[in-house]
């Protein structure tokens, strides 16, 4: 069941633009230098997989790429205290 081809699509997200409309849809995530690595270091060995199985990594690619070119974005002291103190 892994091949495309198989699969079947929900209906929210029909071919009449319910993917494309998806894909346009932008989310940020605030995540800090581990994270980033184990999420770097994940999506590299999955695409090695899909590599393997000579299957397109397109979409991996390119948000691998945007994983490792996330900006950083320092956070004033006051921000952390308020983040943690709950």
């Amino acid at each position: 069941m892994t091949d495309l081809t198989k699969r079947t699509i929900p209906d929210n997200l029909a071919i009449t633009g319910g993917l494309r409309d998806m894909r346009l849809k932008k989310k940020m995530v605030t995540i800090d230098t581990y994270e980033q690595r184990v999420l770097v270091a994940v999506l590299n060995r999955f695409r090695t997989e899909l590599i393997e199985e000579d299957k397109a990594t397109d979409d991996i690619d390119s948000l691998l790429l945007k994983v490792i070119d996330a900006p950083n974005k320092s956070i004033r002291r006051r921000e952390i205290v308020s983040r943690y103190s709950m």
